[in-house]
């Protein structure tokens, strides 16, 4: 993947992807340079800025601190001119980052839990032994359901015991 997938601060934060630029690179020398670029739109001059926020290798910042700003401008008018780079790749930010995608994965998690816990006890009867009552007519000896005879007109019909054999007519 082409894209910067997440920022982490110093105390294991995790930064919005959208306003990040990665530039690696290699010169013809074989040295590595990488800089972090943060985009810093300003409300009031409607003007972007961009921050370095972290390079590498080390090499490179001590390079920095010790000639400021003439090395680094000589540094990326280097990156500015092909005939002097053998690999250039910059990356930007393209869709979520890797932690906004597991805050979404997480709630799908406890989703599908709440789901399963609702199937689960949609399947366990409560104390009765039934989720929704029946009101069918019990029987006074056993407590059992009664059904009703087939022959008979509904609601004139005789009504019987499947476990004890109890015989009622209505």
């Amino acid at each position: 993947m082409k894209t910067i997938r997440r920022i982490v601060g110093p105390n294991n934060e995790d930064y919005n992807i959208s306003n990040w630029n990665f530039i690696w690179a290699f010169d013809k020398k074989r040295r590595m340079y990488q800089f972090l670029l943060q985009n810093i739109k300003e409300k009031e001059e409607e003007k972007t800025k961009i921050i370095l926020v972290a390079l590498a290798p080390p090499e490179l910042a001590k390079l920095f601190s010790q000639y400021g700003k003439g090395a680094i401008h000589r540094t990326f008018s280097l990156l500015n001119d092909p005939s002097t780079i053998r690999f250039l790749m910059v990356l930007y930010a393209k869709g979520k980052s890797i932690a906004e995608e597991e805050k979404a994965i997480t709630f799908n998690k406890r989703y599908l839990e709440n789901l399963r816990r609702a199937n689960l006890l949609s399947r366990i009867p409560n104390i009765q032994g039934d989720w929704f009552p029946s009101y069918q007519p019990r029987c006074p000896i056993c407590n059992g359901f009664m059904t009703e005879l087939d022959g008979y007109k509904v609601g004139f019909g005789k009504l019987i015991c499947p476990k004890c054999g109890y015989e009622k007519i209505k």
